[in-house]
């Protein structure tokens, strides 16, 4: 208990810490900075970090030339690459003239939709004028999946040679990911030393049980398109009768069955009603809703590999996130299962 309550105020000094490092970073030098890069004019007055936007330091930046929001952060690799792919689905979205109004990444004084300021990456882009949906408390799952076939409507067409070459979309044909989990495995049954390696070893037969499931029974789908991954309220902005989606973060190469999983697990509807609501806007194979069960196994596996392996965080904070990550794999199979056995609705 001690030693337990040690740690955590450990960690509250650290982010404390940090917190305080940003601010003193976050200084109106850096912003008149990215008003001259961006060319915006002269700042109106003192920017404001927004609220949802902690972790990759958002601000909304009002000047001369309007109002725009700001997103700063330091990139890993991984992270600085999937910007770069961010940028091309939000472009090809802006200049195919997508009826949703999205988030457009303006280029600075060479270019480039990423300036450097210091260890930062910026990126700046025109604040979309609404109320996000989560504060209106009217945008039913109903409207989402609505959203959802529009959007994919737009993106259709988005080339398929620009999208990243390794994704997680074909079930795992390369086989790394049982690569991984194998080697996850041989480490805990052979030197488990945290509750994280307790928590996969209680469950190691559900793991391997489970994606043994989904390579026997399901053939692999290539990724269509780039999928959003993260509709949800919040990140749709109301202005009158206007629709706009935001925080394409999350956007990955995938297809619809991947995108209409992660709505039927928040959804309290039954899947063959979101699949009727779906097809009154956009086209949905019988195909592609029996790929819905499986692509759940499928990030439940990998989010149980992300967590082990590439979260940050405590190990207690690891464990209840593989504990969360456990149950809805637990979920994802039954689903499948009363799919196999014709059980489904």
């Amino acid at each position: 208990m001690f030693i337990s309550g040690f740690l955590q105020k450990a960690e509250n000094i650290i982010a404390k810490k940090k917190r305080m490092a940003e601010e003193q970073v976050f200084n109106k030098g850096i912003f008149e900075e990215v008003c001259r890069r961006y060319d915006l004019g002269k700042l109106n007055e003192v920017p404001m970090r927004e609220t949802r936007g902690r972790i990759n330091n958002i601000f909304r930046v009002q000047a001369w030339s309007g109002d725009y929001i700001m997103r700063a952060k330091e990139l890993t690799e991984w992270e600085a690459s999937q910007r770069a792919f961010e940028h091309k689905v939000t472009d090809f979205l802006y200049e195919t003239g997508c009826p949703i109004e999205t988030p457009y990444f303006l280029p600075n004084d060479e270019g480039d939709k990423i300036t450097k300021i210091g260890a930062l990456s910026v990126e700046v882009y025109r604040r979309l004028s609404g109320i996000p949906g989560d504060l209106r408390g009217d945008v039913s799952k109903t409207d989402i999946i609505r959203l959802a076939a529009q959007y994919h409507q737009a993106i259709q067409s988005f080339p398929k040679e620009v999208m990243p070459d390794k994704h997680e979309s074909e079930y795992d044909q390369s086989g790394w990911l049982r690569e991984r989990l194998d080697a996850i495995e041989e480490r805990v049954r052979q030197d488990p030393k945290t509750k994280i390696d307790q928590v996969l070893g209680d469950n190691r037969r559900l793991i391997v049980s489970a994606y043994d499931l989904l390579k026997e029974n399901v053939t692999p789908r290539e990724a269509e398109l780039p999928i959003h991954s993260d509709m949800h309220a919040g990140n749709i902005i109301i202005e009158g009768d206007k629709v706009k989606l935001i925080d394409f973060g999350s956007v990955r190469p995938g297809t619809k069955s991947g995108e209409l999983w992660t709505e039927s697990q928040t959804s309290p509807r039954k899947l063959s009603e979101i699949v009727e609501t779906y097809r009154e806007i956009g086209e949905l194979s019988d195909e592609e809703v029996a790929h819905i069960r499986p692509e759940g196994i499928f990030r439940r596996l990998h989010g149980i590999r992300w967590t082990y392996e590439d979260m940050r965080g405590t190990d207690e904070k690891k464990a209840s996130g593989l504990d969360y990550m456990i149950q809805g794999l637990k979920k994802s199979v039954k689903q499948f299962e009363n799919q196999l056995a014709g059980l489904e609705n």
